[in-house]
């Protein structure tokens, strides 16, 4: 299995947020120096996908003791197609609270 590289900023014991993920630090042509490697970390794990959470933005981390990569969600404002589908949303269950109530 091919490493990949990691670097983040330490912010907890052994416990980095990521900045940086390299998938091809030993290529041949695009591959990272051995000084940029010695700042980071080479694992084979390659990071699972962040879920999707309206409001919500994955913050992705690496703990180089387990060597394991895991997310927090933290709050963002919301876009304006999630605006627009939050107020369609809304609408739509007041429509349905006025037909309801009406029959």
């Amino acid at each position: 299995m091919n490493q990949i590289f990691v670097r983040g900023i330490e912010v907890g014991t052994s416990k980095y947020l990521v900045e940086t993920i390299y998938f091809k630090p030993f290529d041949e042509n695009e591959g990272l120096s051995a000084e940029i490697i010695a700042t980071g970390f080479l694992t084979e794990k390659i990071p699972p996908e962040p879920a999707r959470i309206t409001g919500k933005r994955a913050c992705i981390y690496y703990n180089s003791n387990v060597d394991t990569f895991t997310y927090e969600y933290v709050d963002r404002d919301l876009t304006p197609e999630e605006v627009q589908e939050q107020r369609f949303s809304e609408i739509e269950s007041a429509i349905a609270a006025i037909l309801g109530g009406a029959v």
